[in-house]
């Protein structure tokens, strides 16, 4: 789960969580999670990352309770938007995680 900021704000704005998208398709659930996990801390909104789409059941979930969907083409357009310094720095973080261990 991620907490996103806007300014000096002691308050996430957004939680966001993110699933693999070699999990395949994220379902109704991961929605319902994230919106308990939002509405407990209160936080104005929260979104789902999942590069692999969602099933229907998910994106009913979500327009139901105003969850914000992400999906792969939809990250990717995100990151286009981001200027190139920062998109770097986002990359360099993402390199700096600890590898998981190769699939044998």
């Amino acid at each position: 789960m991620l907490s996103l900021y806007r300014g000096t704000g002691q308050k996430p704005e957004v939680l966001a969580a993110c699933l693999p998208g070699a999990g395949g398709l994220a379902n109704g659930r991961a929605v319902r999670e994230l919106l308990g996990t939002v509405v407990a801390e209160g936080i104005a909104t929260g979104w789902v990352v999942s590069p692999a789409g969602f099933t229907s059941d998910a994106r009913m979930a979500a327009a139901e309770h105003g969850v914000r969907l992400i999906d792969g083409p939809d990250l990717i357009a995100g990151l286009a938007e981001v200027p190139p310094h920062t998109r770097m720095r986002v990359v360099d973080r993402l390199e700096d995680r600890p590898k998981p261990p190769p699939l044998r």
